[in-house]
């Protein structure tokens, strides 16, 4: 066909499909490397499969809805769909999307995350020098066209792709269980594996979730704790910062003029169970490093920065009155904002 490079032998045809349960069994936790976002992406694909083998609406609905190209049941024959299937790039580097869907004219390409937000990678630009480029822009660079590149997330992801020209949307898993939730079939094994497919969604909180009437305590709690952050942080020289999925403070160190401003980063991730200090400053950060600095880590995303929590329930934060929790809080912050004082200059 006219305009299509085929990527036969990038990408060769297993010969067999492997159960699901095998399928699952190969990805194991590995240097803490959380398998959940594999398990998610197997599971979503074995229901489209089925979907596929039996000629049911539900991939066609998937189809439509998500990747913007209705595909009718007539044309299933004609569907591939594979999980890190590896393909190179027009710079020869290699990249393995996590949902390879292969209609008869074109691929669709689809970056899957849950937890994680988009990895970045340092690549041969085929002019004998390295750019960064996260995991879509990456999958742009795949020899085969036409192609499409989608993005599935759990949370928002602002990131700016319109440097890619094959990308179309981005879709969030609860938009997979609404879906799920109102597509309605006959074939009773389709049906048990939808409604089993609805509950994990729910129980991986990747659907929307209700508000109850906790929330109105819950707000009083969260106040009371940013509360006792600032009273702990009085001597410290900070500044309020707050997005989409944090909200905290930015540390300067005394004295300090420009990238000083932004040291140190207190606050929450919204996370119920601790706090993140993560340290900014280059030689605070190189400091930690070098002595192996006890209760640090160090991002494997950015390893300019180094990172350290303040467990609620290691702490026993909740056992204490008031005043002991601001002493508490005040004891930690104030380890930070040291090592900033003495190593940041």
């Amino acid at each position: 066909m006219t305009g299509w490079k085929t990527i036969e032998t990038m990408m060769p045809i297993d010969d067999m499909e492997l159960s699901l349960f095998t399928t699952l069994s190969t990805y194991k936790p590995n240097n803490g490397i959380n398998p959940e976002e594999n398990f998610s992406t197997e599971l979503i694909v074995h229901l489209l499969r089925f979907s596929l083998a039996k000629k049911t609406d539900l991939f066609n609905r998937f189809a439509g809805q998500f990747l913007l190209e209705p595909i009718p049941v007539r044309e299933y024959e004609d569907i591939s769909i594979d999980t890190q299937k590896m393909a190179y790039t027009s710079k020869k580097n290699k990249a393995y999307p996590d949902i390879t869907i292969r209609v008869k004219d074109r691929y669709l390409f689809i970056e899957v995350k849950v937890e994680s937000g988009l990895n970045c990678y340092e690549v041969d630009n085929g002019e004998n020098a390295k750019e960064t480029i996260n995991q879509v822009e990456l999958y742009q660079e795949i020899l085969v066209e036409p192609k499409s590149v989608y993005l599935l997330t759990k949370y928002p992801c602002e990131v700016d792709l319109r440097g890619c020209d094959d990308f179309k949307s981005k879709f969030k898993w609860h938009d997979i269980h609404l879906m799920l939730k109102g597509y309605h079939t006959k074939e009773p094994v389709e049906q048990y594996l939808v409604h089993e497919m609805i509950e994990y969604m729910e129980d991986k909180g990747m659907s929307i979730p209700k508000v109850t009437f906790e929330l109105e305590r819950g707000m009083e709690v969260l106040n009371n704790l940013f509360e006792q952050i600032e009273t702990a942080l009085e001597g410290h020289d900070y500044k309020k910062s707050f997005g989409y999925d944090y909200l905290g403070y930015w540390i300067k160190r005394k004295g300090g003029k420009g990238a000083d401003d932004k040291a140190g980063w207190v606050g929450n991730l919204w996370e119920g169970n601790r706090l993140l200090f993560e340290h900014n400053a280059p030689k605070v950060v190189d400091h930690i490093k070098k002595t192996s600095l006890k209760g640090y880590e160090i991002p494997d995303k950015n390893k300019s920065q180094a990172r350290t929590f303040f467990d609620f329930e290691k702490k026993k934060y909740f056992c204490l009155t008031a005043e002991e929790q601001v002493d508490a809080l005040k004891k930690w912050i104030d380890e930070n904002c040291g090592l900033i004082e003495k190593y940041g200059g």
